[in-house]
């Protein structure tokens, strides 16, 4: 078996493995998809069969797929391992996780905690209540717009709207492990953030920060959620836009919570928040305690020289000094990337004949130098089932290269699926939320 320097398992974790091979480092990769473009960026075009993705069907198989790896590698694991704590007790107990404590993640992540923690700092909270309490008591304003949301879910999983129910609505829903929470209207957005005990703050730092606790704001992203024109439905993630220079009021707020969530849960690392911008107000929605999924847009931008898998292991090594130059609070990012998660609008198999064309358009995979401002990702491999409301790749578009804009409606007709809405004009009302958001508010607006 290869020696490797981490191992990165997650749902999907293509994007973390080129984060890890961009700053040299050699990744061992378990997740639930095995992409075609995942396999090719571990093995070239060789047959090294010895360092393919692993594929796992559930976060329940992963100790003991651990086994057949070197104990001594340490894991990051990605998106989805925060609703199985006892997986990840398991996993401590026998090698490093680069990951917050049980207990931290668990802390950041129970409304009942976190939302007073937040409201003490200042913060804008939507109001919640436990599902069994909503739907038993007739006194609640059911002329709000509401949520239920299960606690053991991510990516816009297990959200549904319940706008204009009625007294009874609550028949034949499951309560348990659920909240219902107001729906908050407006601009959605993702920060990253990273708690590093071991930053060194130097002498002539004068971003006040507390140097024995400091919470560093890596970045923003526009959030998207269930959008009709990538044939996403409900609250499906579909992606992200950015990285956005938020406008210091926005910025004031985000950093805010940022600092209070890490502070109350004692978290270690990367982590996200995300939020909800109405008028002039940043409303915090709910705490991600690991890596995101736009850490990739951050990395373009390059307004930090190391990836987020490298900063990860980095808040996990005392012996390793994170400086300075992680500031990101006067950076101007020279590139905003918007990244879109397909959805299938059929179920259909996967010919080898797709994969060969879907991977020509993967820039990660080799594939044509045209790949630089619009290109593919997270292809499904040859023989798979990609079923009906399934994800089936991810586009990537490069909102500075205007003249790529007007290719977007001919790259995406390639697909083997419809998708009939998304068009450029798509990429400009993104881009209309990004000037928004970049830009102070009307105060005599809001």
């Amino acid at each position: 078996m290869p020696h490797h320097d981490v191992i990165l398992a997650g749902a999907s974790v293509r994007s973390l493995a080129e984060s890890a091979i961009r700053d040299g480092l050699r990744p061992a990769c378990i997740d639930m998809f095995a992409d075609a473009d995942l396999r090719r960026l571990l093995l070239g075009s060789g047959e090294q069969k010895s360092n393919a993705p692993v594929l796992m069907r559930s976060f329940e198989e992963l100790p003991a797929i651990l086994e057949k790896f070197d104990p001594a590698v340490p894991i990051i694991i990605a998106g989805g391992i925060e609703n199985h704590l006892s997986v990840l007790h398991q996993l401590s107990a026998d090698r490093m996780v680069a990951i917050s404590s049980v207990a931290a993640i668990r802390s950041v992540r129970d409304p009942q905690q976190i939302y007073p923690a937040l409201k003490r700092a200042g913060c804008n909270v939507p109001e919640w209540h436990w599902a069994h309490t909503f739907f038993g008591n007739a006194q609640f304003d059911r002329a709000k717009e509401w949520l239920l949301k299960d606690c053991d879910s991510c990516g816009g999983l297990g959200v549904t709207s319940l706008a204009g129910i009625g007294a009874s609505a609550d028949s034949g829903q499951r309560t348990t492990g659920r909240i219902v929470q107001q729906q908050i209207d407006g601009i959605p957005i993702s920060a990253t953030f990273m708690r590093a005990p071991n930053w060194r703050v130097e002498a002539d730092d004068t971003s006040h920060r507390n140097p024995h606790e400091p919470t560093i704001l890596l970045g923003v992203a526009l959030q998207l959620c269930g959008q009709r024109e990538l044939n996403a439905s409900g609250f499906q993630f579909c992606g992200n836009a950015g990285p956005i220079e938020l406008s210091e009021t926005y910025r004031r707020q985000v950093t805010t919570a940022g600092a209070a969530v890490a502070n109350h849960g004692g978290l270690t690392g990367l982590f996200g928040v995300d939020f909800v911008v109405r008028g002039s107000e940043v409303w915090v929605i709910e705490v991600n305690p690991r890596l995101t999924a736009s850490h990739e847009l951050h990395e373009f931008s390059e307004a930090v020289s190391s990836g987020h898998v490298s900063l990860q292991l980095a808040c996990f090594r005392p012996d390793r000094r994170l400086g300075a130059e992680l500031d990101t609070s006067r950076a101007v990012f020279q590139k905003k990337i918007v990244r879109m998660v397909i959805y299938s609008d059929r179920q259909l198999v996967v010919a080898e004949t797709l994969e060969t064309d879907l991977l020509s358009r993967c820039r990660a995979a080799g594939g044509h130098r045209s790949c630089q401002h619009l290109w593919l990702a997270d292809v499904p491999p040859a023989g798979s089932s990609v079923e009906k409301h399934w994800p089936l790749c991810s586009v990537y578009v490069d909102l500075g290269a205007v003249c790529h804009l007007f290719e977007l409606s001919g790259f995406v007709n390639q697909l083997p699926i419809a998708v009939p809405e998304l068009t450029k004009s798509f990429l400009l009302r993104m881009q209309v939320q990004i000037d928004d958001l970049q830009s102070e508010p009307n105060l005599s607006n809001s």
